[in-house]
């Protein structure tokens, strides 16, 4: 249902460090300290959230189709 390979992981890693260390770095310009964490954690929530959205769409269009009252195979 998914067709990311190694490369796609290793990709999203480093977006996400990417993410964690902007934030980091904004926090420590701004003083403020707590950007970095929340702003990583909506990403991973959009992203990951996303992510299953489409899956599920995917998988739903590859699904057979059963008949109401019927036992799936029939």
């Amino acid at each position: 249902m998914r067709k990311g390979t190694a490369a796609t992981t290793g990709l999203w890693l480093v977006a996400a460090g990417a993410h964690l260390a902007l934030g980091r770095w904004i926090d420590h310009a701004a003083g403020t300290g707590v950007l970095g964490a929340a702003s990583l954690y909506a990403y991973l929530a959009i992203g990951l959230g996303t992510q299953n959205i489409l899956v599920r769409r995917r998988a739903a269009r590859l699904a057979p189709r059963v008949a109401p009252g019927l036992p799936a195979g029939v």
